[in-house]
């Protein structure tokens, strides 16, 4: 039977990085047993909680420090990475969705939907017949059949 000490000391360990696995491995415990205790025992569970949510946050301090030391031996990427999500100046510029680009896809879509169609037509159509139907909007039918493949296979 596991005793409260051994839960706290798991907490404890859990309270370091936040890691599950690492935690109970240190602890000489199961991560079954853990998950166990969780199910069971709401008071070690919200401990447990708690424990993740520091251990996450002195993570997080660690890695920011191991960053600074990076970026203060001039580290390149540290460098480019420390700008890059704390500088407004060097931050990557976002795609901008507004009325205008979903309308372009929007016509897009109805433009596959009219060519898929127009295709299916053909296709549709005997083989007589499809020699006289070349030419669709200045495309052939095998550069309209080509198109199409293009389209479904890269949406």
């Amino acid at each position: 039977m596991i005793d409260a000490v051994t839960k706290q000391k798991l907490l404890d360990e859990i309270s370091k990085f936040g890691n599950i696995y690492l935690a109970c491995l240190r602890v000489g415990i199961s991560r079954a047993d853990y998950y166990r205790w969780i199910k069971k025992d709401k008071n070690f569970k919200e401990g447990a909680e708690d424990a993740v949510r520091m251990g996450r946050e002195n993570f997080i301090d660690i890695c920011e420090g191991s960053l600074i030391k990076n970026v203060k031996n001039g580290n390149q990427r540290a460098v480019e990475y420390g700008l890059r999500f704390n500088s407004e100046r060097y931050k990557p510029e976002s795609l901008n969705i507004n009325n205008e680009n979903c309308n372009i896809i929007k016509d897009i879509d109805q433009r596959t939907e009219e060519m898929r169609n127009i295709l299916n037509e053909w296709q549709n159509l005997p083989d007589s017949k499809k020699g006289k139907m070349i030419n669709v909007g200045g495309m052939s039918a095998q550069d309209l059949q080509n198109l199409m493949d293009k389209i479904e296979k890269n949406f």
